[in-house]
């Protein structure tokens, strides 16, 4: 785990993107639900050299209480 001041959500998502260390990166808000497949579904995408970035179809689970 890293931690670092506060900075507001693209400080910290650019923080945690420059320190690592995996060939694919991952980024959802703290309250986002992810179907069980949902990362092996954005990583098909990547079948080619010319895809750079993908992203889901964020829905709202709850509509209720915003």
């Amino acid at each position: 785990m890293i931690t670092k001041p506060n900075g507001g959500k693209a400080s910290a998502l650019n923080y945690g993107i420059s320190v690592a260390k995996g060939d694919y990166i991952v980024c959802i808000d703290a309250d986002t639900q992810l179907k069980n497949d949902a990362v092996k579904e954005l990583m098909k995408c990547f079948s080619d050299d010319k895809t750079a970035a993908v992203a889901g179809n964020v829905k709202v689970g709850n509509a209720i209480n915003l």
